[in-house]
């Protein structure tokens, strides 16, 4: 059904991305008419992508060949409809991108996408979701059975004519709950990510009124394929652009910008060196600091964390170049091994160069566990793609790409963001002002006192040794760092607290636990 009166206006501030390339899906619900062709071609000039992906096109092979003319230097493929349901298109501009068709049926396509001016190279997946659960099984296994084969990222967009959750999904009856488990279970078989819209929420909707309304999230964007060496940032949005009953929805790609600043972290793989215990107590006993116990605590921490970043790059290295050198003298080794023979010599080098590798892999999936905060898979089980994934859609989802300020207009340029929430916490913490205006001291006052002197005596007592062992142990290792950069980790390591006399008594354990309290 086709949402009646004319197309949304573009809001302010949108327009073409400034990303590096921008990719529209987009279930148009029918070409066939002029109207519906000049509202894709104004789709096309106003968001500027270079890849469009459109779903029930309804276009037999000479119909998409007529629009494809209409479409002025950009390029068309796609698939023909069965009668008035169904079609597939992919359109490109070939002065950015080249497009190589790969697989193509009735209910997805894919192709190999080159971008001429960078080292972009990916492949895509225009999806189209059958609406009889046993056909989207079977389309989904078709893709995961391609996908499987591929060595690029691969990124797959359209309309898959399912929710993954209930919240998905306002008004009408409730969602079959085992039709969404089975499409949570095909994206965790395949190893997708899914790239989460930056606002809005529902792709679909009926555009009926009160109780007949019904609108669900039904298009999307998933990206499966190692991303360790995708320096890229990715961006999901729905854009307000439609005739149809399906909003157009858009992938932005933009190259990673570098950090300012690279705080310290402690790096749990640190924990792997053999030393490391022994230096530690050794930096720590060096470390002449006067003052209060809690001052000597920080300070040490400040002092540990000097010495820790000179020994990490003096003497730890760099894992990846490690990696990398090993796997260039292992394939010296076998090309002598395939033009000489095995002998003694070569045995022995490549048994230590094996073994290296194998230390190097294990501290590789050590170091990207504690990246991705996953608490649910275990090292050792070679997981370090899909942790390494997991970093990466984190950093997504914690990317600010803009904001709305207080005159209600959204900012997007990175330099006026900051400004932005630095003036708005330093409005809050530098003055009197409250962002409720309330009168705090008569609030408190109204509320009542239900504890006795006995309660307050036990919450007042100072922590003890035993109870800050005892909330450590119950803590994820790999919780968030504090302000100094330390994991929960580095506190639960036995030697911080018994071995090397370090300050155990009541002040370390009142630091400990009111720092605790923050990660």
């Amino acid at each position: 059904m086709e949402r009646q009166g004319q197309a949304e206006e573009l809001t302010e501030g949108e327009g073409p991305s400034q990303g590096l390339m921008k990719i529209v899906s987009w279930n148009v619900r029918g070409l066939n008419a002029p109207n519906k062709q000049r509202l894709v071609k104004r789709c096309l000039s106003s968001f500027s992508p270079k890849l469009v992906l459109l779903q029930e096109t309804k276009l037999g092979d000479a119909e998409l060949a007529s629009f494809g003319n209409r479409l002025g230097f950009r390029k068309i493929t796609g698939t023909p409809s069965i009668g008035a349901s169904r079609g597939l298109a992919i359109i490109w501009d070939p002065h950015s991108i080249l497009l190589s068709p790969l697989v193509s049926n009735l209910n997805w396509m894919s192709g190999r996408v080159t971008c001429l001016k960078n080292n972009l190279d990916f492949v895509i997946v225009n999806m189209y979701g059958p609406i009889l659960n046993d056909d989207k099984k079977r389309v989904w296994e078709e893709i995961k059975n391609f996908t499987s084969t591929l060595s690029q990222v691969c990124f797959i967009g359209g309309d898959f004519n399912a929710i993954l959750h209930q919240h998905e999904k306002q008004g009408g009856s409730s969602n079959n709950a085992w039709a969404s488990l089975d499409f949570a279970d095909w994206i965790h078989r395949s190893g997708m990510l899914e790239i989460n819209m930056v606002k809005d929420a529902f792709t679909w909707n009926n555009w009926r009124l009160g109780f007949s309304n019904i609108a669900e999230k039904m298009d999307r964007f998933f990206v499966l394929g190692s991303l360790i060496n995708f320096p890229f940032t990715l961006e999901a949005s729905i854009l307000p652009f439609s005739r149809s009953d399906h909003f157009p929805i858009s992938l932005d790609i933009q190259r990673e910008a570098s950090p300012k600043r690279c705080p310290f972290k402690f790096e749990n793989i640190w924990l792997k060196d053999d030393h490391i215990l022994e230096l530690l107590k050794e930096w720590w006993n060096g470390a002449m600091v006067l003052g209060s116990e809690n001052f000597k605590v920080v300070n040490k921490l400040k002092i540990i964390k000097k010495s820790l970043i000179q020994w990490n790059r003096e003497h730890f290295s760099d894992i990846f170049d490690k990696k990398a050198q090993v796997e260039v003298e292992l394939a010296k080794v076998n090309k002598q091994v395939m033009r000489y023979g095995m002998d003694e010599t070569l045995f022995l080098k490549e048994k230590k160069l094996m073994a290296d590798h194998e230390s190097i892999l294990a501290k590789e999936e050590f170091f990207w566990k504690q990246k991705s905060r996953e608490t649910w898979l275990e090292v050792g089980d070679k997981n370090t793609k899909f942790f390494h994934n997991s970093v990466r859609m984190r950093r997504v989802r914690n990317h600010i790409s803009r904001i709305k300020v207080s005159n209600g207009s959204e900012v997007v340029n990175p330099i006026i963001i900051a400004k932005e929430v630095v003036d708005f916490f330093s409005l809050i913490l530098n003055s009197d002002w409250s962002p409720h205006n309330l009168d705090q001291d008569m609030f408190i006052k109204s509320i009542p006192r239900l504890l006795n002197k006995e309660h307050f005596d036990v919450l007042n007592a100072k922590f003890s040794l035993a109870e800050v062992e005892a909330a450590l142990k119950q803590m994820s290792p790999d919780n968030s760092l504090g302000l100094d950069g330390f994991p929960t980790s580095f506190f639960q390591l036995k030697a911080l607290l018994v071995r090397f006399g370090f300050e155990i008594g009541t002040h370390l354990a009142e630091f400990v636990a009111f720092r605790a309290i923050f990660l």
